[in-house]
């Protein structure tokens, strides 16, 4: 898909409130910048162009705002040391322990209650849900978890601004995420043409956003990226394959097959799907309302229920298989898609418990970080390499060709073999050590070495399972083969360049060498 990336910077307090305010004289404001909001500056930007244009009648207005081609997705955090990097919402599946008194350390393990279903875990003896709405994706044992800073003031509203009485006064909370913070979402769609056009107006520069703007609340600093290939909101975590485990990335509607509203999202999966599914063997979801403005006719929309974000459902895998749900991810499930609503994850944490941080501030200087923040920063450099070198690995694979010219399969070793194969290969990743893959090729009986020794690899010189086998074995060369340059600028965060250590090198050598026995595994089923 093709994306424009917007980078908010808020130079005052934003005031997005919901629904729930918890009392009348409040006005508290939800912790992202909802996709509702970006699209209602984009159509204000559309309209001080066209100030004649009746939006219902224009069919351009209608392509690029109402007719779900393009989606407004919502601002989250951005990472502090990644300015670029956009949190996600947490699995309500994520659990900490309850502390006995006072507030959890921010330095504290999380477990993922999804994989208490393979007896990986244990539950906390005294758990609560984790209270840390959003976190960046990373592929290490740290995870960055925050929540954006609130500000609270309050206001007084009088008759007359010079004189407070009773009967003529009222006094008003805010409660507005706090200026100085930055936050990152994307406009995205499949058709080129319609996001060129949007551009025009998304203009970088100084917005308005949210309520009470003339009160001083709202100001923020835009800037625009054109991506050509945008690869997603999230990384799924291709060591999970027993299971489909769907994350709601965004608040999600629901409507049943008469149109009515539901908060069943099994159900309206199977009618997004078109076919019955099997119940999930797990969730973890909560409801919230949701509401709206029309601007038009300055009236709000009805009041609905949704399913949240962070909503957590486990399925079987022979039940329901991730490349179904492909369209959904790109498209989203459900109504009011084009404003954010419906963003959908698959896969996204394989890890039964991880150890959590919650960055802060971040600088420019790697020198003047504290030992925790550049430790921090090179975690995060690292994780954007991994993540980059994901993506090579899976260009790299995408390269080689099973099939002759003729759509035939060439002669592959046999899945039972690759099947062991791949548990070598991952106690060569739990152990750092390459070797083991060398001494299960010598170790193979004659019938089964002569598959991996006579039988080709499609790659330039046509060269044996066993010879590549061992040669990435030996060389640890996977970022070297997928053509990663791990000196290059764009890894370093906040100028902390990431470690490139054995254990990352054997990381990637073990990815590169998965993704080719899986592609292989695949063709021959």
């Amino acid at each position: 898909m093709k994306a424009i990336r917007l980078d908010i910077y808020l130079d005052e307090s934003l005031l997005m409130t919901g629904v729930a305010n918890n009392e009348e004289n409040s006005a508290i404001s939800m912790g992202y910048i909802p996709g509702s909001a970006l699209r209602g500056a984009c159509i204000a930007n559309y309209l001080k162009q066209h100030p004649d244009t009746d939006l219902g009648h224009d069919a351009t207005a209608r392509s690029l705002f109402f007719d779900d081609n393009l989606f407004f997705l919502n601002g989250y955090p951005a990472s502090p040391f990644d300015k670029t990097h956009r949190a996600i919402p947490r699995s309500y599946a994520w659990h900490m322990e309850k502390p006995q008194s006072g507030e959890a350390s921010d330095n504290r393990e999380v477990r993922d209650y999804v994989w208490i279903i393979d007896d990986a875990i244990e539950p906390f003896e005294r758990s609560k849900r984790e209270e840390r709405p959003f976190y960046w994706q990373s592929t290490d044992d740290i995870c960055a978890m925050n929540k954006p800073t609130i500000w609270s003031n309050v206001h007084n509203a009088s008759l007359n601004p010079m004189l407070k009485k009773e009967e003529t006064s009222n006094v008003f909370r805010y409660e507005a995420m706090a200026r100085d913070q930055r936050f990152v979402t994307y406009v995205i769609g499949q058709d080129e043409t319609l996001v060129e056009a949007i551009a025009d107006y998304l203009p970088p520069g100084q917005w308005f956003l949210g309520g009470s703007q003339t009160a001083g609340y709202g100001a923020v600093t835009v800037e625009t990226t054109t991506i050509s290939n945008w690869r997603g909101e999230s990384e799924p975590d291709y060591d999970i394959e027993d299971y489909t485990i769907i994350t709601l990335l965004s608040d999600v509607l629901l409507q049943s097959a008469a149109g009515h509203p539901i908060t069943d999202f099994h159900t309206a999966l199977e009618l997004a799907l078109g076919r019955d599914i099997p119940s999930p063997l797990r969730y973890f979801a909560r409801t919230n309302l949701v509401g709206g403005f029309n601007r038009k006719w300055g009236l709000p929309l009805p009041q609905r229920w949704a399913v949240s974000m962070g909503s957590t459902f486990v399925y079987d895998v022979d039940d329901l298989d991730s490349s179904e749900l492909e369209e959904l991810v790109d498209r989203g499930i459900g109504q009011r898609r084009g404003e954010g609503f419906g963003r959908i994850g698959i896969n996204l944490n394989a890890q039964p418990a991880f150890s959590t941080s919650s960055p802060t501030l971040t600088q420019s200087d790697p020198t003047q970080l504290s030992s925790s923040s550049l430790e921090l920063a090179q975690t995060m450099a690292k994780r954007r390499l991994l993540q980059d070198a994901q993506t090579e690995v899976l260009r790299y694979v995408t390269n080689i060709e099973f099939r002759d010219d003729n759509d035939n399969l060439i002669s592959l070793p046999h899945n039972t073999q690759l099947s062991q194969l791949r548990l070598v290969l991952r106690q060569a990743l739990r152990a750092n050590d390459l070797g083991l893959i060398g001494t299960h090729l010598d170790d193979l009986k004659k019938a089964a070495s002569d598959q991996f020794t006579e039988r080709r690899l499609p790659l330039a010189g046509n060269i044996s399972w066993d010879r590549w086998l061992r040669q990435r074995a030996r060389q640890n060369d996977g970022l070297t083969v997928i053509k990663v340059d791990v000196e290059d600028i764009r890894y370093q965060i906040a100028g902390a360049a990431p470690v490139v250590d054995d254990t990352l090198k054997t990381q990637v050598t073990c990815q590169l060498i998965e993704a080719v026995i899986r592609k292989a595994m695949r063709e021959d089923r």
